[in-house]
């Protein structure tokens, strides 16, 4: 019987590092919505990251409806699926995943900002960057990608 359950943590550490590696590894399409005209005020930046540890609270409560709310509209029907087998994979296991920011938020271009995590999970750290674009003075994620970070510790 201890062999079974071994078996069983190890189909889930495979599955898992599948679908975050095979998900995250592509880069994801630009959002085709166009960002605010107004540059980010660097007191913009902090609701911006915050946006995503909300994401990220959400889609440990194994809510998808409430993680999409987080998604900019064109990018939400585009990751939809993805995000609803994901989390039912980690809702499987009973598992949360710790997400931690690597830096601060960067503004990159006018109403658009970048914020990069780490996301512990059981088969080891994955660095995730965030694109959020300024929808109508709420930050939405409209790009998320996998990146190797330059200065691991």
């Amino acid at each position: 019987m201890k062999f079974f359950y071994r078996f069983i943590e190890f189909v889930f550490i495979i599955s898992l590092t599948f679908l975050f590696f095979l998900g995250c590894s592509q880069p994801a399409p630009e959002s085709t919505l166009e960002p605010a005209s107004q540059p980010a005020p660097e007191s913009t930046l902090e609701p911006a990251s915050q946006v995503v540890f909300e994401y990220w609270a959400a889609f440990n409560s194994y809510d998808t409806e409430a993680a999409l709310s987080y998604y900019e509209e064109s990018y939400r029907e585009q990751e939809r699926e993805g995000v609803g087998e994901e989390i039912e994979l980690v809702k499987r296991y009973s598992r949360t995943l710790t997400l931690e920011e690597v830096s601060e938020p960067v503004a990159i271009s006018e109403g658009k900002v970048e914020v990069r995590t780490k996301l512990s999970t059981p088969i080891g750290p994955k660095y995730l960057e965030y694109h959020l674009i300024d929808v109508d003075g709420e930050w939405k994620i409209c790009k998320e990608s996998g990146y190797e970070p330059t200065d691991q510790p």
